[in-house]
């Protein structure tokens, strides 16, 4: 299998409320995301651009919109407790950035639903293009990776 993988950076914060640690409290991340992607060529598809999966600009450009809504916002548990959920509704009724999860916003529940944003967006936009993997590092020596399916 050939795989290509490309990697971005966005801002965020988040918290834990139930943490028993610091990370309870808002605080935010300079993220490090990396998609990998693989191609699965159809019987009557040619082969694309001499061998590549896809071009990596074409994969920025896929993904951008995720990245733009994700970036520099809050990702917040639209389940969570009651500070939360007044937060959630300072931070819209402000017209601040807010991303919203179902469960807690660990980093590997942040990278679950990366995975599967990337992976609509790229089956929407190309033909047998799917997602491998997709790390993100909350810091420069921890991530969590989420894998598709075969």
């Amino acid at each position: 299998m050939l795989t290509i993988t490309k990697e971005f950076i966005f801002h965020a914060a988040h918290m834990l409320p139930g943490h028993l640690g610091e990370c309870k409290n808002l605080h935010g991340h300079t993220y490090k995301l990396q998609v990998t992607v693989k191609r699965i060529l159809l019987c009557d598809e040619a082969e694309p651009y001499n061998s590549m999966v896809i071009d990596f600009s074409c994969l920025s450009e896929a993904i951008k919109n995720i990245l733009e809504d994700i970036d520099h916002a809050a990702i917040l548990n639209n389940n969570g407790d009651d500070f939360e959920n007044k937060l959630i509704s300072l931070l819209i009724g402000n017209k601040k950035k807010v991303v919203l999860l179902d469960g807690p916003t660990t980093v590997e529940k942040i990278s679950e639903e990366l995975f599967l944003k990337i992976d609509n967006t790229l089956n929407l936009s190309y033909k047998g293009l799917k997602v491998v993997s997709v790390k993100l590092w909350e810091t420069p020596t921890s991530f969590a990776e989420y894998k598709g399916g075969e």
